[in-house]
């Protein structure tokens, strides 16, 4: 499906100006039959005489389209946006023996390299950016879903092109939900307690990149692992859905909502 983007078109000393909000991409055509995707094209774009077409049109539109395919397949791997790069951190593919690896992607060119690897292969972590640098928290070494899961904590600064190791997770956990807000990494729950009826964490951690420490707060209602999708919004983090028991097959429909108070920055 395709939706239309608001295309703002202005005359200037002859040429024409092309401008339009975020979340779309400039399309051209000659004959409103086919329309070519002009990838990566920034807004305002200027077209002078010389580029001009007696007959020539122009759209934006929201579409999805692909682009150029990781190095190796993957997944259950991390994921970090660093300086405008994307960085895709350990995971497994179909063998599902894990990683180290660090794929990189820069949305201007549309090509993949690889980075520093992780100082272990591990799967199953959680990553963000803070203040500059990437900070990778626990996981597990292996696929099987038993351990051993970790609760290290390693920190990618771009300008030394280095991992280095921080302050450790108190809680020794895999599948956790994670999520910054204020600077503060947060870490919700998680799987692999042996000591829990279902296996799965009520910990709550955060995680203060300035100071290289952490901070545990009150344990959550609902305890939970594998919430990729949580949200922060308005001093508020969400944490829809999730297991409620170790393993892949135990979503829950509970909607979890913490309220943020701490500030790292």
């Amino acid at each position: 499906m395709i939706s239309q983007v608001d295309l703002v078109i202005e005359r200037e000393a002859g040429d024409i100006l092309l401008g339009w909000n975020d979340g779309g991409e400039l399309q051209t055509s000659t004959d409103l039959a086919e329309w070519e995707t002009m990838l990566n094209t920034p807004s305002p774009l200027r077209l002078v005489r010389e580029e001009q077409l007696d007959s020539q049109f122009f759209r934006v539109v929201s579409t999805w389209s692909t682009r150029a395919e990781l190095l190796d397949a993957n997944s259950e791997m991390s994921v970090a946006e660093l300086n405008g790069k994307i960085y895709v951190l350990g995971g497994y593919p179909s063998s599902r023996i894990s990683v180290a690896t660090v794929q990189i992607y820069d949305p201007e060119t549309d090509v993949w390299s690889y980075g520093t690897s992780l100082p272990q292969a591990l799967n199953h972590t959680m990553a963000a950016s803070v203040a500059g640098k990437i900070y990778l928290i626990g996981g597990q070494v292996t696929a099987n879903g038993v351990g051993p899961f970790v609760n290290t904590v390693y920190a990618y600064d771009p300008e030394s092109n280095e991992w280095s190791v921080k302050a450790p997770m108190p809680t020794i956990r895999s599948g956790c939900n994670g999520i910054t807000a204020n600077g503060c990494f947060y870490v919700f729950g998680g799987e692999g307690d042996d000591s829990a009826t279902h296996g799965v964490f009520e910990e709550v951690e955060v995680y203060n990149p300035k100071t290289d420490s952490w901070t545990q707060l009150e344990p959550f209602p609902i305890p939970v692992h594998g919430v990729t999708g949580a949200a922060f919004i308005d001093g508020l983090i969400y944490l829809p859905g999730g297991g409620v028991s170790e393993g892949g097959s135990s979503g829950g429909t509970q909607h979890q909502v913490f309220h943020v108070s701490l500030e790292c920055l």
